[in-house]
């Protein structure tokens, strides 16, 4: 049997009867059937695998371009000591910035612990000015003496009749 791309299965024993499982003879029980499949599976798959070969045939393409990549792979070739001087050179500039950048970081958090350090020793000297200074705490009050009540009314022409401007008023 052909499979293409030069691969083939040739079977190396004739053809042997195999054994036909029909649900009557699998047992009744799940887990049961289940393993009696899963043996007559493996069965039939270690048979098919004794009785057949599988065969590939290497095109030639490839085998001459595996010759040709072990020989370019094996060969020095000139000018390879160039550019390795060229990436050693760039290698040792990067290692160089890279400590001269960590180094500026460690500043900085050297400067912020610093920072950090005043901070909390000036609010500890005020937090202790606080504790230890006296409390001389004084209230003033003041009392406000209520203002006299007068019942005052304005008794003046309180029984006086209005004289108004028309005639028509008789007064009450």
């Amino acid at each position: 049997m052909d499979l293409g791309s030069g691969l083939k299965i040739k079977s190396s024993e004739p053809e042997r009867i195999s054994r036909h499982a029909t649900i009557s003879s699998l047992p009744d029980e799940h887990r049961a059937r289940e393993d009696a499949l899963d043996n007559l599976l493996f069965e039939r798959f270690s048979e098919f695998m004794k009785s057949h070969t599988f065969e590939y045939k290497v095109p030639d393409d490839t085998i001459n371009d595996l010759n040709k990549s072990v020989e370019e792979g094996r060969k020095k070739k000139g000018g390879g000591m160039k550019m390795k001087s060229m990436m050693m050179i760039l290698t040792l500039k990067a290692a160089t910035i890279g400590a001269i950048v960590l180094k500026l970081i460690g500043m900085v958090a050297f400067k912020a612990l610093l920072i950090a350090k005043v901070a909390f020793t000036i609010s500890s000297i005020i937090a202790l000015k606080k504790l230890v200074e006296t409390k001389h705490h004084t209230s003033t009050y003041e009392v406000l003496a209520a203002h006299p009540h007068y019942d005052e009314h304005n008794h003046f022409d309180r029984s006086f009749k209005h004289e108004l401007p028309y005639r028509g008023y008789n007064g009450a």
